[in-house]
């Protein structure tokens, strides 16, 4: 699957990253966990309410938020659970 941020993503990205160089790290493993087998487990991947918005976990407490299109995964939001929910 291809992986497209969105320019709010890299904005989130770029606030989250600036706190915790290590998060930056899992970040990064999530997304490339996504573009090889978006089911995976560790991703605890699921629908939300709006039709063809997922989400999957990098921690307990933060998700990242995409929208499937094609075989393209458009990354809209990164951040704690209540902040992009």
């Amino acid at each position: 699957m291809r992986i497209t941020p969105s320019t709010q993503f890299d904005e989130d990205l770029e606030n989250l990253s600036k706190k915790d160089n290590i998060l930056l790290k899992r970040v990064i493993k999530t997304l490339s966990l996504l573009g090889e087998n978006p089911r995976h487990p560790s991703l605890r991947l699921h629908k939300l309410i709006v039709e063809g918005v997922h989400s999957v976990s990098v921690t307990m407490k933060v998700r990242i938020i995409f929208r499937i299109r094609n075989n393209e995964a458009i990354l809209l939001r990164i951040g704690n659970h209540d902040e992009v929910y």
